[in-house]
C-alpha cells in the first residue's frame, strides 16, 4: 500500500468521514491503477494530497470519502487531467 493512501485513510478515520479502512485503502489504490499510463501524476498528486493535514480536508458527502479543500494541490491534480484527457 503506498504510503500516500495510508496518509489519506489516516485523514479519512480521523475525520470520520464513513468509508471503512478497505474501502478506503481499494479506492485509493483504483485511483493509482485506473489509468495505468497515468499511474505516476497519480501518484504525484496523491503524494501532494498526503502531506496535508486533517484541518485541509472536509468529507465527501456522496463516497464518504475524505476530500481536499479547493485550492490546494491544483496543479497536482490538472497533471492528472491533462494526463487522462490525453488518453482519450
Amino acid at each position: 500500500m503506498p504510503d500516500s493512501c495510508t496518509s489519506i485513510c489516516e485523514v479519512n478515520r480521523e475525520l470520520g468521514c464513513g468509508a471503512t479502512e478497505q474501502v478506503c485503502q481499494q479506492r485509493c489504490l483504483q485511483m493509482i491503477e485506473q489509468v495505468p499510463e497515468c499511474a505516476t501524476a497519480m501518484r504525484a498528486a496523491l503524494s501532494c494530497f498526503a502531506e496535508h493535514s486533517k484541518q485541509d480536508w472536509h468529507c465527501e458527502d456522496s463516497e464518504g470519502m475524505p476530500a481536499l479543500k479547493d485550492g490546494l494541490c491544483d496543479d497536482a491534480q490538472a497533471d492528472v487531467m491533462r494526463c487522462v484527457q490525453q488518453q482519450q
